[in-house]
């Protein structure tokens, strides 16, 4: 009989919030639940973040970037958060070089977020026939049907370092991108400073 007591005992503890004969607490099931399908619908949500990465053009990599006919509110937004603009202008569709580019430095996902947590990512379509990214490769200097260049701006639209032409590795974009940020860091500091 001192186990069946035990048990009894145990099966009150195990009640909860709720008089629910089995011992069930329905509040902390239903806690359970939505957490898990908070879960569900957070991996979800990062699944179709992901397929629709992949599904842009392989020039661009797996950056979500902002396009020629945001180029202003890519400054605005780089004046408001701080952020440098990290400008790259290519050909889309682009030759053999420039989807390697997409592929192999642009689809690093730890370069991937730095770009997007660190900058505010810029793509402007250097072989175009017309519209904003025509006007934006003039407007910046740059050639039509060029090679690809990267910039990194200030909310001036100034370079931060001189520009970068040609076709470049993972690993002298991560040492470039090092570069800025520190460059960035400093002049944010003496900013505050002066206020």
């Amino acid at each position: 009989q001192p186990p069946i007591i035990q048990e009894e005992e145990e099966e009150e503890e195990g009640k909860g919030e709720t008089n629910d004969p089995m011992g069930c607490s329905h509040s902390k099931s239903r806690k359970e639940a939505r957490k898990m399908a908070e879960m569900l619908e957070a991996e979800h949500a990062e699944k179709e973040d992901m397929r629709q990465r992949k599904e842009q053009d392989k020039e661009l990599g797996l950056v979500k970037w902002m396009r020629g006919s945001e180029f202003d509110n890519a400054f605005s937004a780089s004046a408001e958060r701080r952020k440098p603009v990290f400008m790259l202008v290519i050909d889309i569709p682009g030759g053999k070089k420039c989807r390697w580019m997409g592929k192999m430095v642009f689809s690093d996902m730890e370069l991937v977020r730095q770009l997007e947590s660190e900058f505010v990512p810029l793509l402007i379509q250097n072989n175009t026939a017309g519209g904003h990214d025509k006007k934006i490769v003039a407007k910046m200097g740059e050639k039509q049907w060029g090679e690809p260049v990267i910039r990194f701006l200030d909310p001036d639209e100034k370079d931060i370092i001189p520009r970068v032409t040609g076709y470049f590795s993972k690993a002298a974009t991560k040492m470039r991108i090092r570069k800025v940020l520190k460059i960035w860091e400093d002049r944010m500091e003496e900013k505050d400073n002066k206020l």
